[in-house]
């Protein structure tokens, strides 16, 4: 159905998608209706084409609406949008445009002849001139971005400066306006709203100039390199010759010879003015990854002190705690041990701590421990626990269950559509305990968004391991930490979990003891010819072989009956061991078995019910690394309901079908923080990546918690094994220690 009129208001806007409630001028009357598209103006006249889809009404074309009849012209001007003009005024006003075309455009351009309308208010008229040039101002501009196809995002972004606030006290007052700062400051508008790509910035650029050499372009692009350099080595820091090693191979610039070095120099200089980037003697930074390290130095290094507690006091307190503990476990024997001991007596006396172990260590316990302590020396107090993925919150609730354990962008309250934390510096968190889990995982960004927070609390506690693997981003912040020896540190060193080993086994290789071998640099392969029930090395020599007995060994394991249980893991997402390959494999086998129901997402990815899937957003009540199962599909374009978690069952309709991906395999990033019941790790025999290491090894290995089967050759698993993670150039550790000179 067709019809005419214009937005009289957006109920919700997305990036791609918006509600609005739109005025039908015949009928003087409003529908609500839907587009997958953030591409209409609101208050412009269109020609809309709506189609009913499961009761919504949704908007899947619109024409520019031109007027070029008087009985649309009036319909028009007594509309809800001229409030002051009654039906009568505008048929005045409309007689005087008999066969007319575009009759708004000649309004505009012919505003004398308009204003001297016979029989109308020139206060009236005026009241129309200035509402219609407000309304088709920006159409041209419009029209513009969407003929060629130009980003809308900033569009719409310019747009919001056409409305003077607080914010904005110098607004956009007309489409001139608006181009004079795509042409001069679109680079760093862009840059400072976090609005879309460099790419889709730089097309309206060129598009409206065609000034490649541009200054600010260069800088934005030098910045933007930079940035690739940092995320590429996760390091904080890198310097000028790796930067200009990558913007002299960029495609999007030719610049002569003899005009590059001054151009170049005239962009860092406008960079370094921006604050885009950070140069200190030779280390370049940019300016997020400046500003995080110095926000965590800057947090770890004021309001540390606290009110000692007598030695007494807190032993009393802990013999308490056991005997608490003792009934809680039915176990008279329980005590906790020395290092324990230890960091509950540290903790007690410290603003920050840190507890470092390996797998059995008795860190989750510890936890338990440090805060019962807690609620006994201050009595009513509110702790949180964090952790930096979803899984790993709900593997510490299974524990501990009053714990109420949540995902750090949730504790932060992370706003999906605005990209940003609701808790902040400006809006403090409210608790006195925080400890954060997995600490190893949260990179430099995350670590200051945290800690910047979380500026009330009494006491803050890190717990992780230092030999699994650091941040996917920038930074090495909980090793820095460690290093700068700044903070209370304690190393939890003995193992509990070897307490439960057969004692006709005890001189069997298992699982903790293969961790333990290569967190030691002790790793001898020769040991791992006794190994008990917990431990399976197969090895094989060709990637055909590898992939064969990954498929095998997950069927025989009833993988598809217990796909929470048991987890692949492999540690490349490409290449014939990789997990998209593996992950394929597995659900075609798995379709063959069972018959079941398929939708196509894309020419790439396809989903069958009972798959087992993994989430890849923080949004809403999922967390990037959920693991769920496909119960249900409808349709082509869904909805799709899944079950996450083994608890959560959510109903994901089509926007949110990029944030899936098949799970039977994940590589080891994706699975830290994780614990499984049986672990199937991959590694390709005939060609190990220099990314392999020691680190990453000991990370999927650590996974496991009753089976852990290796398929690889031995010589992969020995390569990689000897292989070092590669050097994070950071300087929070030094930053640290200069903070704590100048307190």
């Amino acid at each position: 159905m067709s019809h005419i009129g214009y937005i009289k208001k957006f109920i919700f806007q997305k990036k791609n998608w918006f509600i609005a409630e739109f005025y039908i001028l015949k009928d003087k009357e409003t529908i609500i209706f839907e587009r997958k598209s953030n591409d209409m103006l609101l208050n412009v006249l269109y020609s809309i084409n709506i189609t009913e889809k499961n009761g919504k009404k949704e908007c899947d074309s619109y024409n520019y609406q031109t007027i070029n009849d008087i009985d649309l012209l009036t319909q028009y001007l007594s509309s809800d949008l001229f409030k002051i003009v009654n039906e009568k005024t505008a048929e005045t006003i409309s007689r005087h445009f008999v066969k007319t075309s575009d009759i708004l455009n000649k309004i505009i351009r012919n505003k004398d002849n308009f204003l001297s309308i016979p029989s109308v208010s020139g206060y009236i008229l005026k009241n129309i001139y200035k509402k219609i040039s407000n309304i088709e101002e920006f159409v041209p501009l419009h029209l513009e971005f969407l003929n060629e196809n130009l980003d809308l995002e900033i569009f719409n972004e310019l747009l919001q400066f056409t409305k003077p606030s607080k914010e904005n006290p110098e607004s956009i007052k007309s489409s001139k306006e608006m181009l004079e700062l795509i042409r001069n400051d679109l680079y760093y508008f862009n840059h400072d709203k976090k609005i879309t790509s460099l790419e889709a910035v730089d097309k309206i650029f060129l598009h409206f100039t065609n000034d490649k050499n541009n200054i600010k372009r260069i800088a934005h692009y030098l910045y933007e390199h930079c940035n690739n350099v940092l995320k590429k080595t996760s390091s904080t820091y890198t310097q000028i010759p790796a930067v200009l090693y990558e913007f002299n191979n960029d495609e999007n610039f030719y610049i002569p010879f003899d005009e590059k070095e001054e151009l170049i120099n005239q962009a860092f200089k406008y960079a370094f003015e921006k604050k885009l980037l950070v140069l200190i003697g030779e280390k370049l930074y940019t300016k997020e990854s400046y500003e995080d390290e110095l926000n965590i130095a800057h947090c770890l290094s004021r309001n540390n002190k606290v009110n000692k507690i007598c030695s007494f006091k807190i032993n009393r307190f802990i013999k308490q705690i056991e005997k608490e503990v003792r009934k809680e476990l039915n176990n008279p024997k329980f005590k906790y041990d020395k290092s324990q001991v230890n960091a509950l007596k540290k903790f007690i006396n410290s603003k920050f701590t840190v507890i470092t172990g390996g797998p059995g260590t008795g860190k989750t316990t510890l936890i338990k421990a440090v805060v019962k302590l807690f609620q006994k020396v201050y009595k009513e107090s509110e702790f949180r626990i964090a952790t930096p993925t979803g899984r790993a919150a709900a593997r510490i609730k299974d524990s501990f269950i009053e714990s109420d354990a949540t995902t750090i962008h949730k504790l932060l309250e992370y706003d999906f559509e605005k990209d940003e934390f609701n808790k902040n510096e400006y809006n403090l968190l409210s608790l006195d305990l925080l400890i954060i889990d997995e600490c190893s995982m949260v990179d430099n960004n995350l670590f200051s968004r945290l800690l910047l927070a979380s500026q009330n609390a009494k006491k803050i506690v890190f717990v992780g391991d230092t030999e699994q693997l650091p941040s996917i981003d920038i930074g090495n912040a909980f090793e820095d930490i460690i290093n700068s020896k700044k903070i209370t540190t304690v190393h939890l060193s003995k193992t509990h979990r070897q307490k439960d080993k057969d004692p006709n086994e005890q001189d069997k290789i298992g699982i903790v003891d293969l961790a333990y071998m290569i967190r030691n640099n002790q790793f001898d392969i020769s040991k791992l010819d006794n190994v008990n029930d917990s431990l399976k090395l197969i090895f094989v020599n060709d990637q055909n072989k590898c992939l064969e007995e990954v498929e095998q060994n997950y069927i025989n394991k009833n993988g598809f009956d217990e796909p929470y249980a048991i987890q692949i893991i492999s540690p490349t997402n490409k290449n014939e061991l990789g997990v998209k390959n593996i992950n394929k494999k597995i659900q075609d086998t798995y379709i063959d078995k069972n018959n079941k129901k398929v939708m196509q997402i894309n020419s790439e990815f396809k989903i069958a019910e009972g798959d087992k899937v993994m989430y890849l957003k923080n949004e809403g009540n999922l967390s990037n690394g959920d693991i769920g199962t496909i119960k249900s599909l409808t349709g082509k374009k869904g909805p799709i309901k899944a079950r996450f978690n083994d608890k959560v069952d959510e109903v994901l309709d089509f926007n949110q079908f990029s944030n899936l991906t098949l799970s039977y395999a994940c590589t080891v990033h994706k699975t830290q923080g994780s614990e499984f019941q049986k672990v199937i790790l991959a590694i390709d025999p005939e060609n190990v990546s220099p990314f392999v290491s020691k680190k990453l090894i000991y990370t999927a290995i650590t996974r496991a918690k009753q089976e852990l089967t290796i398929i690889t050759s031995q010589n992969s698993l020995i390569k990689s094994i000897k292989q070092k993670p590669p050097i994070r150039n950071t300087t929070l550790k030094e930053l640290i220690r200069v903070m704590y000179k100048k307190r």
